[in-house]
């Protein structure tokens, strides 16, 4: 299985001759054009290769971005789909809009693809709208956290199902606090500190509970531009920090840092393609 990292959640998967695309945002800026993609990269639908199968995990622009999806060219609209099933019309109308083969998993589905490819989806275990999907080959079980805040519990439970060769998880939690409020600077600043320690605190545990062999962070290359630059200098998305955390907690887990166009190959062990050092222990 080889594991390309295009941009913030999106990755190309090929294995046993099936291209997988997951969660394309491509192009131009998402959120009402104040989130941009950073670093910036140079994917596009043009110079990707046709995916046998797009996954959706759930509905946020950054994750199903209406501006990528109308650049599709025709062969990428006859991929197949898969999607969560969350039971809501807005969701399925929206996706059936666009594409005609689609295949909707429940909670714990399990799908398996031309007798080759398995699929296993988990939702969001505490009410909110998102996924998370186990993607498995012969030699790979690769796991993608996306944005689903899932609780311990939930990992530990998914990490029971199959070893986990390879996990993709956030290393940071998302959403508008405190940013986007209008509070003093200091302030803004004090809650943007707790809510790193916060993020780094669930995100670790996280990788603990799901027990994966190697962990790569990733859906967190985003920089906010026009007036919401200020934004940069409170919500930090940093990669590094989770790894540093990784290593500070002596949690058994390999730690890879992907930028984009960086890829692994698995199968009975890691092969990194990437252009940046690797991020060493820090001595004590």
């Amino acid at each position: 299985m080889k594991i390309t990292y295009i941009t913030h959640a999106c990755l190309l998967i090929e294995t046993d001759g099936l291209k997988i695309l997951t969660d394309p945002w491509l192009i131009g800026p998402c959120w009402g054009g104040s989130l941009w993609h950073y670093p910036t990269h140079k994917f596009t639908p043009k110079n990707l290769p046709t995916p046998n199968i797009i996954f959706f995990s759930h509905g946020h622009d950054d994750h199903f971005h209406h501006e990528t999806i109308n650049s599709f060219p025709d062969s990428w609209k006859k991929s197949l789909i898969i999607a969560p099933s969350f039971k809501m019309s807005w969701w399925e109308g929206i996706i059936n809009k666009y594409f005609k083969n689609v295949k909707y998993l429940e909670h714990n589905e399990l799908y398996t693809h031309r007798n080759k490819i398995k699929f296993q989806l988990f939702l969001n275990d505490r009410g909110e709208m998102d996924s998370s999907i186990k993607i498995s080959s012969k030699t790979t079980n690769l796991f993608l956290q996306t944005d689903n805040l899932m609780s311990l519990k939930e990992a530990k439970r998914i990490s029971k199902i199959e070893k986990i060769d390879v996990a993709f998880v956030i290393p940071f939690l998302t959403g508008i606090f405190p940013g986007f409020y209008k509070w003093d600077s200091d302030t803004l600043l004090r809650l943007a500190k707790e809510k790193i320690l916060r993020s780094l605190k669930y995100s670790t545990n996280i990788v603990k509970a799901l027990k994966p062999k190697y962990v790569i962070p990733y859906a967190c290359d985003l920089g906010y531009l026009g007036d919401k630059f200020h934004i940069n200098l409170i919500h930090t998305h940093n990669k590094s920090d989770l790894v540093n955390e990784i290593y500070k907690k002596k949690i058994t887990v390999k730690p890879i840092i992907l930028n984009s166009g960086d890829y692994v190959d698995h199968k009975k062990k890691i092969n990194v393609k990437k252009k940046n050092k690797k991020i060493k222990k820090k001595k004590k």
